[in-house]
């Protein structure tokens, strides 16, 4: 295939994985692939033969890059790659409402009228999951080819959505191409790559040969030979030094090259011969390039080289001759030829130069009415301290930034600090709780730590209520780094400076103490504090305060297993701040998030829904969103305890998105040990597993607290349920007091024991089962709440049929259902049901086991709750019945129609008899993903050997022929 680009040498094994993934994408298939090296290697060279490729395939190719002086713009990479093309075919999407928030990243989609883009301050996930929908629809016509170059430069916005697609594979046929050089680039970005299914490729150096064969005949003998081995295989150094090589001698020495940053000597000193080789005024042009961006405005660089237009215009056209600039495809704008080139004369230039040049771009793109955050970068290199004006522009540019790139946000708020004098101290203090602010959404809870600090400092001393909410917010921000104890003393220590605790101050001290003492895995020291909390607020009088500290109150109440206490208490905070206006309740956002908490412990299912949707509903509205992951979290659970696992799913999967862009570890832990239960739920085992497993591991071997127990306890089970090593799952309930969970709360303790007991069932130990079921009665009796009785019943039950007491096993299994129904916990309920329905079976009554067989099993294909109803239909198998009462139902519904498509695509391949390695072959996988992929198939379709999984699929095309 001719590419129009010339021949490509020493990449023959690397076009060929190119071409494999246009091939896959002519199939439908989306992929990724992630392209690294040194500079000047050719990973630029080889993205721009991908795109002549895909271009003659016919498919839709976008491509977007980096500049390395500008990385601070949001989603700069994306806005280069898709704002010109969307804005030219404005009809896309129809008005899909997932699109709604496409403006936050896209400045062409803006009309000023702000739209949802408030809905961005912390719910950047939003704007993720309009990208995601944009890329569908653009390949909806022809396969997108997307190609993402210099990421190694690349915003901290851009790096989240990258992340953010990486983690779920895209719904049609999207190539990711990305590029970055090898160990650089955000930390994150890495690990996203290298988590993620995609094709990895490590460009190497090229032999002497082929350096030769680049050079062509241009140069020969020891000169050649020189070269060759100066450059050290790498493409682009090769080039350069064989283009100055080229260059007639010049009497003028060129300027010395030394201390040319991040451009090696021998290159640094060829690229001066170039420069050398330049006219004066084409010299005064790149240098002003050079400041003004890669690639850059004509004018604006004209205007900082202080040239006429006429002058400029020779001086481009002797640029361009040399090769060291080229055009693009926008009019008037122009780019190095790599960004070395543009590296290496921006070092070479005279510092004192510089500031005077950015500080004339700064002016310039001020006259042209450019936004802050294009001013920001010129302004930061080029102000002095005290400079009101720049300070003023920095701020500007970080109140801009802070919706949809914090990271950047927090990069001006600091830039501006510095030039703050110092005896501004409340301007100075404003300042630190931005950047603290800033901070926390991007997760650095370290610096946002010591930011905090210095604020609090610099508080007045008579504004106690301040400097409490401040100590308060760091506080927590070193719990969640694992400070407990110095958390602690810090609230402590500003308690007992108040005049007083029964004060709005001493009320959010008590409230900020307890819920520390709830990461500690200490309510009892918590419910004392939450006490002398709501004591305080109900002295204050103040209704949002009461219902603050009645919310903190019923949390680690219901957490330490004192129900009556939690009841009382979340019935008064419901009350209270429920009642409250939208903007007075975001001042107590916190308390919905315990409040709802408290409510899903007291199995109140409905009151947390209620409660969860109306404080996400003013986190998003007021711009308070740093609550929204576990508002969602809990949203979740309660949906999922009624039944409703695709409420349930959605909400889940945009509070993993929300807490991976907050970047707080004991938040994600949470929240993806709730995505673990209901991938188990739904019968994905594999997501269960890589769910749980992140969970334990992201927070440390150091790490303790509840949130880590119940991490560590869902973890364990699904080992246990997936076949695991039983030592490797002991490990994890350890800490835990073994696997009797007894330092475990009840609220959870209960549900992990039934669980437990359903796997030594399986396993035949009838005793321990027993054992298990006994423990989890005593916590359902420590609670007295109707689902944990329920629970506790199911164990009793499943026991009782293993020691073939039926009656009683009938018995207590309706009883379950019976509670489980009285809360709406759907699925606990329709689990009882089949639990029934085996004891009827178990009994001898064949049509009344049926009858219940099939009522759960519809109820929990209505509720998607496909690994219990899995359960069901082979219980209705064995009976000699059908799952579908009247007739076969549709494809989702068969064995098969549980699998994802990667899992069909497996279990095809194995009943054709194919090992691991040649499956993961075809489909360009690694074996250990193929495997991962047969145990979810075989957790699916409930069979234990490829043999079966071969006879599933045998009988699946039987049926359809």
């Amino acid at each position: 295939m001719s590419s129009g680009l010339g021949q490509t040498i020493g990449r023959e094994k690397e076009l060929g994985e190119l071409d494999a993934l246009l091939a896959r994408l002519d199939d439908g298939a989306p992929g990724c692939v992630a392209i690294q090296g040194e500079p000047g290697i050719g990973k630029t060279r080889l993205l721009r033969e991908l795109r002549v490729r895909g271009d003659e395939q016919g498919h839709l190719v976008l491509t977007g890059s980096v500049e390395e002086f500008e990385r601070d713009v949001p989603f700069g990479v994306w806005v280069d790659a898709l704002d010109a093309y969307v804005a030219s075919s404005r009809e896309i999407g129809g008005g899909d409402p997932l699109l709604s928030s496409l403006p936050a990243v896209l400045p062409s989609l803006r009309d000023g009228s702000g739209g949802r883009r408030e809905l961005i301050a912390e719910e950047r996930f939003q704007a993720h999951r309009a990208v995601r929908r944009l890329l569908e629809l653009l390949a909806a016509d022809k396969p997108l080819v997307l190609i993402l170059d210099d990421l190694h430069w690349a915003d901290a916005a851009s790096v989240e959505l990258i992340g953010a697609l990486l983690r779920r594979e895209l719904d049609g046929p999207v190539l990711l191409a990305l590029a970055l050089r090898s160990g650089q680039g955000s930390a994150k970005l890495r690990a996203a790559l290298y988590s993620a299914e995609a094709t990895h490729i490590e460009l190497t150096r090229l032999s002497q040969g082929e350096s030769a064969e680049l050079i062509g005949d241009s140069i020969t003998g020891s000169e050649l030979g020189a070269i060759v081995r100066e450059s050290a295989g790498n493409p682009f150094y090769t080039l350069q030094l064989a283009r100055a090589a080229a260059l007639p001698a010049r009497e003028s020495a060129p300027r010395s090259s030394n201390g040319v940053a991040g451009v090696p000597a021998g290159l640094a000193d060829a690229l001066m011969v170039e420069l050398a080789a330049v006219s004066d005024p084409a010299r005064a042009l790149i240098e002003a390039a050079a400041i003004a961006g890669d690639p850059f405005d004509l004018d604006l660089a004209n205007r900082i080289a202080e040239l006429s237009p006429e002058a400029g215009m020779e001086s481009l056209d002797e640029l361009l001759e040399t090769g060291l600039l080229h055009d693009t495809e926008l009019p008037r704008r122009f780019a190095f030829r790599h960004p070395l080139v543009r590296r290496a004369v921006y070092e070479s230039t005279r510092a004192g130069w510089r500031l005077t040049a950015h500080s004339r771009a700064a002016a310039l793109l001020g006259v042209q009415g450019a936004p802050a955050t294009a001013r920001a970068h010129h302004v930061e290199q080029s102000a002095a301290t005290g400079d009101a004006e720049a300070v003023a522009l920095l701020l500007e540019a970080a109140e801009t930034a802070k919706a949809r790139s914090p990271a950047g946000a927090a990069r001006w708020y600091a830039a501006a600090l510095r030039l703050m004098p110092p005896a501004d101290t409340q301007a100075r203090l404003e300042v630190l709780i931005a950047l603290a602010a800033a901070q926390r959404a991007v997760g650095a809870n370290d610096r946002c730590c010591d930011t905090l600090a210095e604020a609090v400092e610099l508080v007045a001393p008579g504004d106690n209520y301040l400097r409490v909410d401040l100590t308060a917010q760091l506080a927590a921000a070193e719990v969640f780094l694992g400070r407990h104890d110095q958390a602690q003393r810090r609230l402590a220590a500003v308690a007992s400076q108040l005049p007083e605790e029964e004060s709005p101050p001493g009320v959010r001290v008590l409230v900020a103490q307890t819920t520390v003492a709830l990461f500690t895995s200490d309510p009892e020291r918590g419910r004392e504090l939450a006490k002398r909390g709501l004591a305080a607020a109900r002295a204050v009088a103040d209704p949002g305060l009461i219902g603050e500290a009645a919310a903190s109150l019923a949390h680690v109440a219901t957490v330490r297993g004192d129900v009556a206490l939690g009841m009382e208490s979340q019935a008064e905070a419901s009350a209270l701040l429920e009642a409250l206006p939208d903007h007075d309740l975001a001042l107590h956002l916190n308390a919905m998030h315990a409040l709802s908490r408290a409510s899903l412990h007291l199995e109140l299912y409905e009151d947390a829904v209620r409660i969860a949707e109306r404080a996400i509903d003013v986190c998003t509205r007021t711009g308070r969103g740093e609550a929204t992951p576990v508002l969602r979290s809990t949203l979740a659970q309660s949906a999922l305890m009624l039944g409703r696992l695709a409420q349930a799913k959605e909400a889940q999967d945009a509070a993993v998105e929300a807490a991976r862009l907050l970047g707080n570890d004991y938040v994600t832990c949470g929240i993806l040990s709730t995505t673990a239960s209901i991938a188990l739920l739904q019968g994905d085992l594999e997501t269960a597993l890589r769910a749980g497993e992140e969970s334990v591991d992201i927070l440390g071997p150091e790490a303790e607290g509840h949130v880590l127990s119940v991490a560590r306890a869902g973890l364990a089970l699904t080992m246990r349920e997936a076949g695991r090593s039983a030592a490797e799952a002991a490990q994890l309930v350890e800490p835990l007091g073994g696997w009797t969970l007894e330092r475990l709360p009840a609220v959870w303790r209960v549900r992990h024991l039934e669980a437990l007991v359903r796997t030594e069932l399986g396993g035949g130990d009838v005793d321990q089962a027993a054992e298990f079921a006994r423990l989890a009665d005593l916590g359902a009796q420590e609670l007295a709440l109707p689902v944990s009785a329920a629970i506790a019943q199911r164990a009793q039950a499943a026991v009782a049929l293993a020691q073939g007491d039926e009656q009683q096993a009938l018995e207590l299994a309706r009883a379950s259902e019976e509670a489980g129904s009285a809360r709406g916990a759907r699925v606990e309920a329709a689990r009882s049901r089949t639990l029934a329905g085996r004891a009827c079976a178990a009994a001898g009554d064949r049509s009344q086991a049926i009858e219940l067989l099939r009522a759960a099993e519809a109820e929990l294909s209505d509720c998607g709750a496909l690994h219990p109803r899995n359960e069901a239909r082979r219980e209705l198998r064995k009976l000699g019945a059908r799952a579908e009462p009247r007739g076969p139902g549709p494809a989702e519904e068969t064995g098969l129609g549980a699998l994802s498509g990667r899992e069909r695509e497996v279990a095809e391949l194995v009943s054709r008899h194919k090992t691991n390695p040649e499956i993961a072959k075809e489909l360009y996988l690694s074996v250990k993903t193929i495997e991962s992929h047969l145990r979810n198939v075989f957790f699916k379709l409930g069979v234990s050997s490829r043999r079966d999984v071969a006879q599933v699929v045998e009988r699946a095309r039987e049926q359809v022929r």
